[in-house]
């Protein structure tokens, strides 16, 4: 079945054969049209009803301000959101999406190593390195995430305004997410560069 977007943009799509929505508007302009099942919530019975597998509801991240996390969860949720620097990659991801506290201020430090300073400008789509983990790990300490670091078995794939990260093996759950699984992959987003 395809579904239209809600905010009007008439784009009816089905992403990689699922029953993703897929809209390019900006988040805070769409609003669900779907049957309430589909959020996971069932009208007659008022109890929880499970997500069907097929159907990811698909959350653009576009234009978004500050560092958040995703942590992987089968959700029913999908967050895509664009990354890579100049190359405007669209990556997604299944989880809840996680607020980073003061993250404007090490969003400026994210902004000025990978978009304004001479290492990548606006370049980072290839991997990064032992350097960029460094940083980020110093970022996320200096906001009290010390208990994160970048995954440095998947420096390869992550890239500019998307990092994927590992909670520390000593603790329960990540951070703020109580009962949260401490296992679960987790990406770091902030807006992209370009």
């Amino acid at each position: 079945m395809y579904y239209g977007c809600a905010a009007g943009c008439n784009k009816k799509s089905l992403a990689s054969g699922s029953n993703r929505r897929v809209c390019s508007q900006p988040f805070w302009q769409l609003e669900c049209r779907f049957p309430r099942i589909h959020a996971g919530y069932s009208e007659r019975q008022n109890t929880t009803a499970p997500m069907p597998s097929d159907s990811l509801i698909e959350v653009n991240l576009q234009e978004l301000e500050g560092v958040y996390f995703i942590v992987g969860h089968e959700s029913g949720i999908a967050y895509s959101h664009q990354c890579g620097g100049l190359a405007c990659i669209q990556n997604s991801f299944q989880g809840f999406l996680v607020p980073c506290s003061q993250s404007i201020a090490i969003n400026n430090h994210l902004y000025s190593h990978f978009y304004a300073g001479p290492k990548y400008k606006g370049h980072c789509y290839d991997g990064l390195d032992a350097e960029d983990a460094a940083l980020i790990d110093r970022l996320l300490a200096s906001v009290g995430f010390g208990t994160l670091s970048v995954d440095r078995s998947v420096l390869d794939k992550s890239i500019e305004a998307w990092v994927y990260l590992k909670v520390d093996p000593g603790i329960p759950c990540f951070p703020y997410c109580y009962n949260s699984k401490p296992t679960s992959s987790v990406v770091m987003i902030w807006e992209n560069s370009d």
